[in-house]
């Protein structure tokens, strides 16, 4: 009787862990997905901002010298 009580708790303590193990994983991958997205997405508006503001320059020159 014991000792089925004791498996029991020592099989839930297992699942407990596997679970908290999965969940943690999960978690530190949507973490660094989330991360990965603002980063590109930075790098994105960088490279839009960038290429806009060079054709906004290289238009007032054009406009300067015709």
């Amino acid at each position: 009787m014991f000792n089925k009580i004791l498996s029991s708790i020592h099989n839930e303590w297992k699942k407990e862990i596997v679970y908290t193990i999965i969940r943690s994983c999960f978690i530190l991958m949507l973490y660094t997905n989330a991360i990965h997205v603002r980063y590109t997405r930075t790098l994105y508006m960088n490279a839009i901002h960038e290429r806009y503001t060079r054709t906004l320059c290289t238009n007032v020159i054009h406009e300067r010298y015709t």
